[in-house]
């Protein structure tokens, strides 16, 4: 199970090892929405920096009705226990 706090502006946040295709690492804080469904939002900059390999173009309709298209990237991540908290796809 992945532990995490609720911030200042009560927000869910939990902390997250991702690992890259080369087995660098990045420790990042991140926000769960309440409609969490096991895909995890990076920005494209993290994506490059730890080179994950595209995967597939994604889209979504956002709360406020805005259709999005995105890439795609595959990822490992892990909780701050190093328990790999993946899911195989």
């Amino acid at each position: 199970m992945i532990e995490g706090v609720v911030n200042a502006t009560r927000e869910a946040v939990i902390s997250l090892r991702i690992q890259g295709t080369t087995g660098q690492t990045r420790d990042i804080e991140a926000v769960v929405d309440t409609g969490y469904n096991r895909y995890l939002a990076l920005p494209p900059e993290l994506a490059a920096e730890l080179e994950l390999p595209y995967a597939y173009r994604g889209w979504a309709v956002l709360a406020n009705a805005d259709e999005v298209d995105f890439d795609v990237h595959a990822q490992r991540f892990f909780g701050m226990d190093d328990r790999d908290t993946s899911r195989p796809t």
